[in-house]
């Protein structure tokens, strides 16, 4: 959760048909956090895996692979981020529990399908780089992470995010036209409810 989070207006992590519109160029206050390591953009898309020549949704996740504002281990994915790396398969990390429930391993290759910006179906193979293990299963279950750059490069979205994540030192720079703001109070209710009912 880091210090908090922008969301684009449009996104609602319960309704996965948000995410076609749940995504917007990265407003000047928060790129200037970016710039400082003091923030992380998040760009989200849903897509159809092909796992064992099985079919599932996903979400495909770009994250930054030098950020240090999350505790994923994003810098596996450096040497393949754009202009890195020659190779074909778009690299991924994914957690312990989808490659249980996929039956993916490290080194492991499956076709993924999005839209792009313009609504247009795209595929490509992604190439698991690495398993993580995480007790949030939010970052874990049905996801994959990609390097951002070679997601906006798939999606046609050069600079644009879903959410932006705060560090835990940073303050968040007020109201910004088309964001909303979650402090940990709102991104932990669920949690804290959890703990109340036990």
């Amino acid at each position: 959760y880091g210090g908090g989070q922008y969301w684009q207006k449009e996104y609602d992590p319960y309704d996965p048909l948000t995410l076609a519109d749940a995504h917007a160029p990265v407003p000047a206050e928060l790129q200037g956090l970016v710039k400082e390591d003091r923030a992380t953009p998040i760009l989200i898309r849903q897509a159809t895996i092909y796992p064992q020549g099985r079919i599932r949704t996903a979400l495909l996740k770009g994250i930054d692979p030098d950020q240090m504002i999350l505790s994923i281990p994003s810098s596996v994915l450096e040497p393949f981020a754009e202009g890195r790396s020659d190779e074909g398969a778009i690299p991924a990390l994914v957690g312990t529990r989808m490659a249980k429930s996929t039956g993916l391993n490290k080194d492991d290759e499956l076709t993924v399908q999005w839209r792009d910006v313009h609504g247009t179906f795209d595929a490509r193979n992604v190439r698991i780089v690495e398993v993580f293990k995480t007790t949030v299963q939010e970052i874990d279950n049905d996801n994959l992470w990609v390097p951002l750059n070679r997601l906006e490069e798939m999606t046609g979205m050069q600079g644009e995010a879903t959410m932006v994540v705060l560090g835990t030192a940073s303050q968040p720079p007020g109201d910004l036209a088309g964001w909303e703001f979650k402090d940990l109070p709102f991104l932990l209710q669920d949690l804290h409810a959890m703990v109340r009912t036990k």
